[in-house]
């Protein structure tokens, strides 16, 4: 999970966890797990995220597949 690149398409919607959990019908410390890698999204939640924000596939792959960290 790359949190930086969800955090910035978040700020750049000004979405915060709690407006994105609620659209997501999620409380907002499941949410938080999930993005601090405490808990994986659904394949459903990663969609939605990826519709709402307009990702393409390799900006899909990059937010959820990888670390955002230089390795």
């Amino acid at each position: 999970m790359n949190k930086a690149m969800l955090r910035s398409k978040m700020i750049l919607n000004s979405d915060t966890y709690q407006t994105l959990a609620d659209e997501m019908k999620m409380d907002k410390a499941t949410f938080s797990n999930k993005i601090n890698n405490k808990a994986n999204f659904s394949k459903a939640e990663m969609q939605f995220i990826k519709d709402k924000y307009n990702l393409n596939a390799k900006e899909f792959v990059e937010m959820f597949f990888t670390s955002g960290k230089e390795e």
